[in-house]
C-alpha cells in the first residue's frame, strides 16, 4: 500500500536529508511522514497536529500502514511537538498557514526566553 502525496509535499520531500529523524509540523494527516518512511528515506518521525480531527486522522494513517514503531503522533501546537531528547534533525512545516505559522513560532520564541 503506498500513500498518495500531493505534488506540493513531493516537492517537499525531495529536501529532507536521507536517514533523517524527522518532525512534521502541521503533518497533514502523516502523510510525509509515511510516505517518507515507506520510501526508506527517513528513520523516524513525530507528525504534530494542532486540531483534534487532522490528529486522529494521522493516528489512523499510521496505524493503517503500520508504522506505529517509527512515526508518533503528537497532539501539539507547532514545534511544541518534539523536545530536544526527540533528537529530531530535519523539521518540516508544510500544512500550517502563513498565520497560524508565524503565531506558532512567535510563541515559541516567547517561551524560549523564559
Amino acid at each position: 500500500m503506498y500513500v498518495q502525496l500531493s505534488q506540493r509535499l513531493k516537492d517537499v520531500a525531495i529536501y529532507v536529508p536521507k536517514g533523517a529523524k524527522l518532525l512534521d509540523v502541521g503533518s497533514d494527516h502523516a502523510y510525509l511522514p509515511i510516505y517518507l518512511v515507506e520510501k526508506g528515506l527517513i528513520t523516524s518521525a513525530i507528525a504534530g497536529e494542532v486540531v483534534k480531527g487532522p490528529y486522529e486522522s494521522a493516528l489512523a494513517n499510521v496505524s493503517a500502514y503500520d508504522f506505529n514503531d517509527k512515526i508518533e503522533v503528537r497532539l501539539a501546537n507547532g514545534l511544541a511537538a518534539f523536545e530536544p531528547a526527540d533528537d529530531v534533525t530535519t523539521i518540516t512545516i508544510c500544512g500550517m498557514g502563513g498565520v497560524l505559522l508565524r503565531t506558532s513560532l512567535m510563541l515559541e520564541r516567547t517561551n524560549l526566553r523564559a
